[in-house]
């Protein structure tokens, strides 16, 4: 839905679409942690995510999820 939101230039509802996608994401995750399916996507998610708050001047926010999707991609890949 972000994507959708993005394309119609409301980047307000992006945003919270984004936010509303990587918290079921991560409830996902949680059921199954070794879903690494449900984990990429969660990575992915958070990327867009970051990307969407770094976009509304929220760059604490951008931060926190790029470190969260890295530390998932960092684990994926050991």
């Amino acid at each position: 839905m972000g994507d959708l939101y993005l394309a119609k230039k409301d980047a307000d509802d992006a945003l919270a679409a984004f936010e509303e996608s990587a918290a079921i994401s991560a409830r996902l995750v949680a059921r199954e942690p070794g879903n690494a399916i449900n984990q990429r996507y969660l990575a992915g998610t958070l990327l867009r995510l970051s990307d969407r708050r770094a976009a509304a001047g929220d760059a604490k926010g951008a931060k926190e999820a790029d470190q969260q999707q890295l530390a998932i991609r960092e684990l994926l890949d050991s």
